[in-house]
């Protein structure tokens, strides 16, 4: 163990890491501080814009409206207005041969946001209406946006810690991408 709590193989292998561009149904994320893996191998997400109806126009005591919405929402002027992004993305994939799913959600309150982890079958998962995406669908990581899809071990403004399951206490980090099946 290093003195930054990586261990020697996983400070290598993300040091080693190349730049990444891959569908997140295809990345393989490398624990930093024990250098365990999971590879993500299926993605579904279910993001919506939240915010209260414009009400300016209307009297004085009239209470707001929460209004969602799947795009970003504009005022009567065709402004856009302010909201909230809301929802989650859900990978399943395998951690050390077994099937496990890493959940990332973001909430309208505080914290706002979270990872959890799972192990099959668990009741969370059998209450979420799943459509996995493919193709087109599937978001990709990057090298920009690879700190979105980043857990920490440190819950602090920008790192959210990953709070049960399989996956409880590991910091996540989008390593590489793997090769599709042929």
């Amino acid at each position: 163990m290093r003195c930054d709590g990586k261990s020697a193989r996983a400070a290598a292998a993300i040091e080693a890491a190349k730049p990444l561009n891959c569908p997140i149904n295809r990345v393989v994320f490398i624990d930093e501080s024990t250098g365990r893996r999971f590879k993500a191998e299926r993605c579904v997400e279910d993001f919506e814009y939240v915010y209260y109806e414009d009400t300016s126009s209307k009297g004085k005591d009239d209470k707001p409206v929460l209004l969602r919405s799947r795009m970003p929402p504009k005022g009567r002027n065709g402004e856009s207005v302010w909201a909230r992004h809301v929802g989650y993305w859900l990978l399943q994939g395998t951690l050390e041969g077994s099937e496990a799913y890493l959940k990332f959600e973001q909430v309208w309150g505080s914290p706002c946001c979270y990872f959890q982890s799972y192990y099959p079958g668990e009741r969370d998962l059998r209450e979420l209406k799943i459509r996995w995406l493919n193709g087109k669908q599937v978001p990709i990581i990057t090298n920009e946006n690879k700190a979105d899809y980043t857990a920490s071990t440190v819950d602090t403004v920008n790192d959210f810690i990953i709070r049960n399951g399989p996956m409880k206490g590991m910091t996540l980090v989008p390593l590489e991408c793997e090769r599709p099946k042929r």
